[in-house]
């Protein structure tokens, strides 16, 4: 087809010759008209590379002969292009092509790369495995599979993945990104259409697969049995795995045995959240990078505002950005005044959905099944103490209130919620069952509902 030969020679001059060897040219043609170009693609990977880099181009770039806009229909080798019979007016047969599944991963944040994410103090050996795991050849070697990443909500674990997956694509190889919803939605539509031969062309033929927040996976079981189908399938081709969760294997809910025996073959490491002087400086640098004048008075703001959490600060960064750029009047400095003006309706909407200490006492309630007076009161029986301590330590935790606050809330010495704080930390860290799953648990739902 012409016009596609002559759409390939001009992204030769704008994507380079080796770009347009490796990704168009292997493009097969199936079928053309004056208004349609059907083409066959090798896999997923293939698929979701031209969605994302050429079919942006398409309305511009590609047109036939009479001025024509062209559509392009993309579809897998194996399973795309399904032939139905169809008899027209003048009874001749006529090819329809049916749609290949929507199998291409999530899209990636272009700000989610490795120069901007803030490694810890506390994440040195996790920052070491990762460095490794991306030098030269190291993703095909023995390195230990899966990688499973774990910590709480804000602490970057998507971040860290997407920058992973962006870096390791820049390297040529395939990795492949998707959210624990998406990997479920995905299975779905293929038992649907009864496509599964397509699903696992697009799961299986990758170098490196990426999937975050599997404690999503809960209660699905078809999900979890595709997914250790997949697992297997890449784990014994000597294919990298990466995973997250918001907890460690041992404590996620309702996963198969079998699924977290496999997560824990590799390596898990704990991802930490930023201290608030980490938090800050992480602050000052996304600032520079984005040119946006923040003084310490500013920051200092923001942090103790939206309580250190990443997403939020994130999300006010940018939105300070495009409000001080569209500005009429440029803006030398931005102060804490200069912020709340700035981000009045913004902030207002993040205090709506703050987490505060009464959503903390509902959600410890409703997982113990007891009544938030009772976690008031003055009951010491075993069913009522525990989950006081429970919703003590998360206002400490969460909330990073003062232990002479939290005991103003609970009618308590300070050096009561002291010692109810240590002893739920205890727990934590001699990994007794019951106590972390029940944080992990009321922590996730505390998420759901801000």
């Amino acid at each position: 087809m012409q016009a596609w030969d002559a759409f390939l020679h001009e992204q030769e001059k704008e994507l380079g010759k080796e770009t347009v060897q490796r990704w168009l040219k292997p493009l097969k043609v199936v079928n053309f008209d004056a208004g349609n170009l059907y083409l066959q693609a090798q896999d997923s990977f293939q698929i979701s590379w031209f969605n994302e880099h050429i079919q942006p181009r398409l309305k511009t770039k590609l047109f036939s002969s009479t001025g024509r806009r062209i559509k392009v229909h993309l579809s897998l080798q194996d399973e795309s292009y399904r032939r139905h019979a169809k008899k027209d007016a003048e009874g001749q047969k006529e090819k329809i092509y049916r749609p290949a599944l929507n199998l291409s991963q999530d899209t990636l944040d272009p700000e989610a790369t490795l120069e901007n994410f803030f490694p810890t103090s506390a994440n040195e050996l996790l920052m070491k495995f990762v460095r490794e795991m991306l030098s030269q050849n190291s993703i095909k070697s023995s390195l230990p599979n899966p990688l499973f990443i774990h910590g709480e909500s804000g602490s970057g674990k998507s971040h860290l993945l997407m920058a992973i997956a962006q870096q390791i694509q820049s390297c040529g190889s395939k990795a492949f990104f998707v959210r624990a919803e998406t990997f479920m939605e995905h299975v779905v539509a293929a038992i649907r259409n009864g496509a599964m031969n397509e699903f696992r062309v697009a799961y299986r033929h990758v170098d490196v697969l990426i999937v975050d927040d599997v404690h999503f996976f809960a209660r699905k079981g078809a999900t979890q049995e595709e997914f250790f189908h997949t697992f297997n399938a890449l784990h014994g081709s000597g294919k990298q795995i990466i995973l997250s969760a918001n907890c460690a294997p041992q404590f996620l809910e309702a996963i198969e045995p079998r699924l977290i025996s496999r997560f824990e073959w590799g390596i898990v490491l704990r991802l930490e959240k930023m201290r608030d002087d980490e938090t800050k400086s992480w602050m000052k640098k996304r600032a520079a990078t984005l040119s946006l004048p923040l003084d310490d008075g500013a920051i200092n703001f923001l942090v103790k505002t939206l309580n250190s959490q990443t997403k939020s600060l994130q999300s006010a960064l940018h939105s300070l950005t495009l409000r001080s750029h569209l500005n009429p009047v440029r803006i030398e400095k931005i102060d804490a005044e200069k912020v709340q003006t700035l981000l009045a309706d913004f902030l207002a909407k993040e205090k709506q959905k703050e987490l505060n200490p009464q959503k903390i006492l509902r959600a410890v309630a409703d997982y113990y099944g007891v009544k938030t007076d009772d976690l008031l009161g003055k009951s010491q029986t075993k069913e009522v103490a525990a989950p006081r301590q429970m919703a003590m330590h998360l206002c400490r935790h969460l909330l990073r209130l003062p232990y002479l606050k939290i005991g103003l809330i609970f009618s308590r010495d300070h050096s009561t919620v002291m010692s109810s704080v240590k002893q739920v930390e205890k727990k934590i860290k001699d990994e007794e069952k019951e106590t972390c799953s029940a944080k992990v648990e009321i922590s996730r739902q505390l998420q759901l509902k801000t």
